[in-house]
């Protein structure tokens, strides 16, 4: 039975099909927009085109036009006087010079701006005096030319008559005034055969386009495609703990990046699987339990010392500064202490804000924490010197030695190792008691160094948590050992 999941896969599209069909769809749209936006810069170029050349035809024309004779027609009377037949000749030459058919040149008589009066025309009954009703988008063009005396054209319009492009240019008396209006028109078909034949061009370029398109995303599909079938073969190599397979994969784009990053991730996955040789028996045996019982655990007691600093007033500096600027300076202060720390062997075990808790393990663990709390007093006062914080910094310090009792800590999703116990109780409230560059070690600290360590003084101190008062000696310094001792 297939799993619902596994359904699902099946029915989406591959990544071949996704990246074919949304490069196709993509420039698709996209030359469908600019192409549209084509067409319509054609049709008002070719729109524009068709009216200057009316514009010339008429302005032309009308000027060969004697004025005087035009404004005796009034009727079809007058269609069989010489003045009619001169005009009616020269409008046929004027046609079949320009291409034009009988029905697109007229004179008329301006009556009003919305009306005019049929004068001269091509048709072999004339209709001298009939009225033409101006379609109401041509007014105001044609109370244009009538006032500014000059041929203008229409925009693509509609009449009673079908769809025309025209111009209209005034015809003058020998006083100059205007004696009537010359029409010359286009139909729309010439008009739509033009733009035909751009949309034509437009659409054949727009088909080759979509055909490169649809190759090169056929291509890079085919190329993306069998890079993440080798990254697929990888990752599931790395299922299998393959940690010796690698992705052959020589690209530099992102999936290039991919396949290498895998690599290296495969890499490291080998040497953490290797470490797993360097965990002692019993740590792995005490995981395997835990694994089957749910309750085993990792403690663990050594003998150690335990050191804890943290800085004095801190939290009056942490007022004074922004939050930017004390974590600039915790990280400058702990980064030392860090290094000094591990300079002497020491291992840190946690940052606490401002306080480190560290621990010192095997020979001379006592002295090594002894030694790291004055270099790192010394480490303070030069960086104060220095000038490197906003202001001085100050901390105080405390050692402790015995049996530390290393506790798996947390809870079944969380855990972590970490002392516990009197021990490292001590030393942290020998720390807090301390003051500025102060150094407090413990009754047993000071006999695990011995005549080495030298006190300024010592006091019984009682601290919180322990029901009778500790000894804490103040540290002065450490005397060195011979050479031959060391």
């Amino acid at each position: 039975m297939v799993s619902p999941q596994r359904r699902r896969l099946c029915l989406r599209p591959s990544l071949f099909v996704q990246i074919v069909g949304l490069g196709v769809l993509s420039v698709a749209l996209t030359i469908a927009y600019f192409a549209l936006i084509s067409y319509r810069l054609e049709y008002q170029a070719e729109e524009e085109r068709f009216g200057l050349a009316l514009d010339r035809i008429a302005a032309t024309a009308a000027l060969s036009i004697d004025g005087d004779d035009h404004r005796r027609i009034r009727s079809n009377a007058d269609a069989q006087t010489p003045e009619f037949k001169r005009i009616r000749d020269y409008l046929e030459r004027v046609r079949s010079a320009n291409y034009l058919r009988f029905d697109q040149i007229y004179t008329f008589h301006p009556v009003s701006e919305h009306e005019l009066r049929f004068a001269v025309m091509l048709h072999e009954r004339p209709f001298v005096g009939d009225a033409y009703h101006v379609v109401p988008e041509n007014v105001s063009l044609l109370m244009k030319v009538l006032t500014q005396r000059t041929a203008m054209h229409t925009r693509l319009y509609r009449d009673a008559h079908g769809t025309w492009v025209s111009a209209y240019a005034p015809i003058f008396d020998r006083q100059g005034q205007i004696a009537g209006i010359l029409e010359v028109d286009y139909t729309v078909d010439e008009f739509l055969q033009a733009v035909a034949k751009t949309a034509r061009t437009i659409t054949l370029v727009s088909l080759i386009g979509l055909a490169l398109v649809a190759a090169v995303s056929f291509a890079l599909a085919h190329s993306v495609g069998r890079a993440l079938r080798k990254i697929r073969i990888g990752i599931k190599e790395l299922e299998k703990q393959n940690f010796g397979y690698r992705i052959e994969l020589d690209r530099g784009d992102e999936l290039g990046l991919m396949a290498t990053q895998i690599n290296h991730m495969a890499a490291t996955l080998a040497e953490r699987y290797q470490m797993l040789k360097y965990l002692p028996k019993h740590t792995i045996e005490a995981i395997a339990r835990r694994a089957l019982r749910g309750h085993s655990t990792l403690s663990e007691r050594r003998s150690g010392a335990v050191f804890f600093s943290d800085i004095r007033g801190y939290t009056a500096l942490s007022v004074e500064s922004s939050d930017e600027k004390i974590v600039q300076m915790l990280n400058h202060y702990l980064s030392r202490q860090a290094e000094i720390i591990e300079q002497h062997g020491g291992v840190i075990d946690k940052f606490m804000g401002d306080a480190v808790l560290a621990l010192f393990y095997e020979e001379d663990a006592a002295r090594r924490a002894v030694a790291a709390a004055l270099d790192i007093r010394a480490a303070v006062e030069q960086l104060n010197r220095d000038a490197v914080f906003q202001c001085p910094v100050h901390i105080g310090m405390g050692i402790s030695f015995g049996q530390i009792l290393l506790g798996e800590i947390g809870s079944d999703l969380r855990r972590e190792r970490t002392p516990v116990g009197s021990v490292v109780n001590l030393a942290s409230r020998l720390g807090s008691r301390a003051g500025a560059e102060e150094i407090l070690v413990s009754d047993a600290a000071r006999q695990a160094i011995g005549d080495d360590l030298v006190v300024s003084a010592s006091e019984a101190a009682l601290l919180k948590g322990f029901h009778e008062p500790q000894t804490a000696h103040f540290v002065q310094a450490l005397r060195p050992r011979p050479l031959h001792s060391q």
